[in-house]
């Protein structure tokens, strides 16, 4: 019952976005938090994973030399879609204008799934206990009440007068 009531929300389009959304910061959250996601050492390169014919992430004077968007020239305080991107991922991607390596691909993948599958976990178990405490402390006792109340039965009492003759 708990799973179906979760399901719920995760199976309706209207909410599954901002569910997953939510699950992944929750679990960027703890990763960050507990410093998992901290690198620690160099990567490692090998010159047979180096993807060096990969397009390196725009710095800023790309972003700059493009020109001005409709958006940043309404808003001056508008960040570039590369901005925002390494404002989210900064210790998983390789610094500004050099190409993404396989190491680099799966370290972010790695980080995208670990932070999906704990924020998942952590909101699923706080949603089935909400709902299990909802469950024991309204439905149960509710149900227990109406099962212990007497039921309503008619009683017919006969009368003592018969019904007119036709």
């Amino acid at each position: 019952f708990m799973l179906l009531g979760g399901m719920q929300f995760l199976s309706n389009p209207a909410t599954t976005l901002p569910l997953v959304i939510g699950t992944y910061k929750l679990g960027a959250l703890v990763l960050d938090v507990t410093g998992v996601s901290a690198v620690t050492e160099p990567p490692v390169t090998a010159p047979d994973l180096d993807l060096s014919q990969s397009l390196p992430l725009p710095t800023d004077e790309t972003t700059a030399t493009a020109g001005p968007s409709a958006s940043s020239a309404a808003d001056p305080a508008a960040k570039s879609w590369a901005d925002r991107l390494y404002a989210i991922f900064a210790e998983q991607l390789p610094p500004r204008g050099q190409p993404m390596t396989v190491q680099d691909w799966i370290r972010l993948l790695a980080y995208l799934f670990g932070a999906l599958l704990i924020g998942a976990l952590i909101a699923g178990l706080a949603l089935g206990a909400a709902l299990d405490l909802l469950w024991r402390n309204l439905v149960v006792p509710a149900a227990q009440l109406r099962a212990s109340r007497k039921p309503i039965t008619a009683t017919v009492t006969p009368h003592d007068n018969p019904p007119p003759a036709p």
